[in-house]
This record gives structure tokens, sequence and C-alpha cells, in this order.
């Protein structure tokens, strides 16, 4: 063997022995058997799962908070000529809409409003339209792609759908005419 071979050898030893004195040390703050690592681990699994039971718990509260009843009913008083109501449905927590005009829908929902469901999203843009009639001005949002606008009335929130041939302006117009609605539809 040569002097560099020997040199090399040497280091090595060193760096092994170090090594070694490094890991004896951390061994020796582990538990005998791996039993500390078995309380890592249940303890992991422990925080995992009341970290579930409380987000499950978060979630049964907001949906009772969503299942609020609706005590007054909203109706658009206008619409775009020849659209006919078809279909008119009242639950305890959301109300259903929908004009009907050869293949398209105009579709308005009412539910109660909860803060905590409302997420902003990049999908949205903010409009703003003002009614002369009401003299009042409305911030809604508008969903690009499904072609609906949002609006917070008190305590609930109003969502209008329109098909392709309506403006995003017309459908701001419809959206801020609502009224309350009284009577029960029957059907033509």
């Amino acid at each position: 063997m040569n002097n560099k071979q020997q040199e090399g050898r040497e280091r090595l030893c060193r760096i092994l022995a170090k090594y070694e004195k490094i890991h004896m040390k951390k061994k020796s703050l582990n538990h005998p058997n791996g039993i500390g690592k078995r309380i890592i681990a249940a303890a992991f699994v422990f925080l995992l799962t009341l970290g579930f039971s409380v987000t499950g718990l978060a979630v049964i509260s907001v949906s009772k908070e969503k299942n609020k009843e609706l005590e007054t009913v909203y109706i658009p008083q206008i619409l775009p000529d020849g659209y006919l109501m078809t279909e008119y449905e009242v639950e305890s927590h959301l109300v259903q809409i929908v004009w009907e005009k050869e293949y398209e829908k105009i579709i308005f929902k009412q539910y109660v409003f909860d803060q905590k469901m409302q997420v902003q999203d990049i999908f949205y843009d903010l409009y703003t339209y003002y009614n002369p009639e009401k003299k009042e001005t409305y911030s809604m949002r508008f969903d690009r792609q499904n072609r609906t606008l949002y609006c917070d009335k008190g305590k609930y929130t109003l969502e209008l759908r329109f098909p392709d041939g309506i403006s995003v302006k017309k459908g701001a117009e419809i959206l801020s005419s609502v009224t309350l609605f009284d009577t029960e539809w029957k059907g033509d």
C-alpha cells in the first residue's frame, strides 16, 4: 500500500469513527427496541384522528347553519320577452324558479346567506350594477364559466343563471329587479 492509499484509509477510518460516535449518541436518546418510534407514530395517528373529528364537527355545524328556514321568497320582476315559468320549487332552505323559451333556460335560486360558505374564487368577476328605478347599486359576482350572477340580499344569496343570448348587464338588471313573491304558483 502506498502513502496516498494509507492516508485515504486513515481519513476514512476517522470519518467512520466520527459517524459512529454521532450515531451512538443519537441512538442513546431513543428508547430501546424502537418503542420511541412507536410512541411518535401513535401520537401522529391520534393527532390526525383528532383533526378529522374536529373538521367533521365543523362541517356538521356549517350544514346546520346552512339549513335555516326561508322566511320570504323573492322573484325577479323583469324578464326578457318570450320566457315562461315552467318550474317553481320552494323547500325549507332553497327556492328555485325556472323560465324557458324554446331551448334556453333562466334559472333563479334563493338560499340562506352563510358567510362561512362564501369563498372568494378566482373565476368570479366582481360586477357592480346601478338600478335607476330603485336608485340602488348592487355588487354582484359573475361566474364566467357558468354564466351565473350572485348577489347578497340581506340574509339571502340570490343566484341567476342565464343563457348566452342575454348580456351580463341584462342579467344584472333581472337580478336587481327582485321583489317579494307572495302567491303560490300552481302551474299553467
